[in-house]
């Protein structure tokens, strides 16, 4: 069976090159080059249509608009009684604007952003969040079981984009905590490796600990999750609570991480603000 792939950044590739065990892939990212561990490879969109079932992986709503309805756009090429999985972490309105779209030109939209980085990616032991109509579901689950040890479903559409950004938001602050916890800590003469293993065996413990502690050991920041996407999802989630007019009390901790995207952090693992909090000077 062939299945199009759309977006060859390093979750999407992770995605790619493990659904590439059970499936043909053809690979398609407006940046051939990085198009890897697959099996086909196209320049062209109009290629990724000639199979039913499509997956996004892209940087946010604005591309995954252009690349479905732009001028150049899948839509050109016909979509009709196609499947879009999505697993892209979208923009909560925009996400529905999707289904809506899709809809009208009878094909059938997953809306299916993922939890976990690009480790997991590999293994196939992300989180899927899946909204979308239970009969797409059930067409659909065999290909998110290969992306995800666990697969939630939602009938109501844009329920799984507003529970990724939840998600998201918390995970930005307990990096913030352990981050600050460690760099403070070493700053009034705690041993790093004495504080983590602490934390492990107490309140900090938790999978953000776990999936970042070599990193933080090692101050070895090479983005499995950069600090830029994680602002985007994190103003994605401002967004939406300000649309209920919910103030997001932690929004302190959003602006510190968009202080150290702005010192030269943006294309490092998001982790690295334990290192922007490492340089703040005490004296």
């Amino acid at each position: 069976m062939k299945i199009s792939f759309v977006g060859f950044g390093k979750l999407g590739s992770a995605i790619a090159a493990n659904l590439s065990n059970y499936y043909d892939i053809v690979g398609f990212n407006r940046t051939f080059e990085k198009i890897k561990n697959v099996k086909f490879k196209t320049r062209n969109l109009e290629d990724i249509v000639k199979n039913d079932i499509i997956i996004l992986n892209l940087s946010d709503s604005t591309v995954v608009e252009e690349i479905l309805f732009g001028q150049m756009g899948l839509i050109n090429f016909g979509l009709k009684g196609k499947i879009i999985i999505d697993t892209t972490t979208n923009h909560f309105e925009k996400v529905l604007d999707f289904h809506k779209k899709l809809s009208e030109l009878d094909s059938n939209y997953v809306e299916a952003p993922v939890i976990g980085s690009v480790i997991p990616a590999l293994n196939g032991q992300l989180t899927v969040l899946a909204s979308c109509k239970a009969d797409t579901f059930n067409k659909t689950k065999n290909i998110l079981e290969y992306i995800g040890k666990k697969v939630i479903h939602f009938t109501e559409n844009g329920l799984a984009t507003k529970l990724k950004l939840i998600n998201n938001l918390v995970m930005s602050n307990i990096m913030f905590a352990i981050s600050e916890a460690l760099a403070f800590g070493e700053k009034i003469g705690l041993n790093k490796s004495n504080i983590i293993d602490v934390l492990e065996n107490g309140a900090g413990n938790s999978l953000i600990l776990n999936a970042k502690k070599e990193k933080l050991l090692t101050e070895n920041f090479n983005p499995h999750f950069d600090l830029k996407t994680l602002l985007k999802d994190l103003n994605y989630a401002d967004e939406m609570f300000e649309s209920y007019n919910l103030p997001v009390l932690s929004n302190c901790t959003k602006n510190i991480y968009s202080i150290a995207s702005n010192m030269g952090y943006s294309e490092k693992d998001f982790s690295s603000i334990y290192m922007f909090l490492k340089n703040i000077k005490g004296d």
